[in-house]
């Protein structure tokens, strides 16, 4: 799939970021040490398996080639990304939507 040149390092170093933030925000929502980041996950996303499927293996696969070292040679899957981003967004503004229009308002984005 052609991307416009302007998007591709947002798809390349999507699954690098979605991990960083994730981690610093499940970590900070629910900071029981105990808890693994995959419950975490679940939590966060409210028993929405697929897309919390989706996002863990969007994280593992294309952030630290978890178990599918072939994905590295293998075109990046962009609409699962996208679909990530915006289920992870969606989720904050139904959590915490303060926080979600302070986020919006920091990129310059009124609601």
């Amino acid at each position: 799939m052609d991307l416009p040149e302007e998007n591709q390092d947002c798809y390349y170093n999507y699954a690098n970021s979605c991990i960083k933030f994730l981690e610093s925000y499940l970590y900070y929502s629910y900071p029981n040490a105990n808890e693994k980041d995959d419950s975490k996950l679940m939590r966060f996303s409210g028993n929405y398996t697929r897309s919390t499927v989706i996002t863990d293996r969007i994280n593992n696969e294309y952030s630290q080639l978890a178990g599918v070292f072939e994905r590295s040679i293998n075109p990046i899957d962009i609409p699962e990304m996208k679909k990530s981003a915006q289920f992870i967004l969606n989720k904050i503004n139904v959590k915490d939507p303060d926080q979600y229009n302070a986020l919006l308002e920091s990129i310059g984005i009124t609601s």
